[in-house]
């Protein structure tokens, strides 16, 4: 019976404090992996709002690009006008979109083809696809391709947006007549 009272004393033994030091760690540690797990959400959350300013300016621009008083000559619906052109000018000094920083590098947004997961370079990055109508009957409504640089925007786009999350997957944006 006297060895049962001295377990039963109510003192703490070193492994008991082990167990307390134990505990205390994975509290502090679960709180720091929400702490990070709340940053990376914001900088996901940054970089959609950043695509969806995209969107809104093209969608905006839209309307009134094909007008004669369209003050943005280089997005302008005309002949030779390319994308790489209105692309130099939104990101440029002087363009609506020039303030954007990529919530993950603090540089500036890049435009690219396509978010691929391979290429971790691509994290926060904004992805613009063209789509073009395939023949009525096809299978497939529409085949989606990269705008580039050289394509020419004399014509109204269908375009797609996407950004590259931070495992650089795509997070769709929506799509946008330009």
């Amino acid at each position: 019976m006297a060895a049962a009272s001295a377990h039963t004393s109510g003192e703490l033994r070193p492994w008991d404090w082990g167990f307390v030091a134990v505990l205390l760690a994975a509290v502090v540690a679960v709180a720091w992996v929400g702490v990070l797990a709340y940053e990376e959400g914001l900088k996901t959350e940054q970089t959609k709002r950043h695509g969806e300013a995209w969107l809104k300016w093209l969608g905006e621009a839209s309307a009134q690009r094909g007008g004669a008083d369209y003050a943005v000559a280089v997005c302008a619906t005309a002949p030779g006008k390319s994308w790489g052109e209105c692309l130099r000018w939104l990101q440029g000094p002087d363009g609506p979109l020039s303030e954007q920083r990529n919530a993950f590098t603090g540089e500036a947004v890049r435009v690219v083809a396509k978010c691929d997961p391979a290429d971790r370079t691509l994290v926060g990055a904004l992805s613009i696809e063209k789509l073009v109508p395939t023949p009525a009957g096809s299978a497939v409504p529409m085949v989606a391709s990269a705008l580039v640089p050289d394509d020419l925007i004399e014509q109204k786009l269908q375009l797609r947006l996407a950004v590259c999350d931070k495992g650089a997957a795509p997070i769709k944006i929506g799509e946008v007549e330009f």
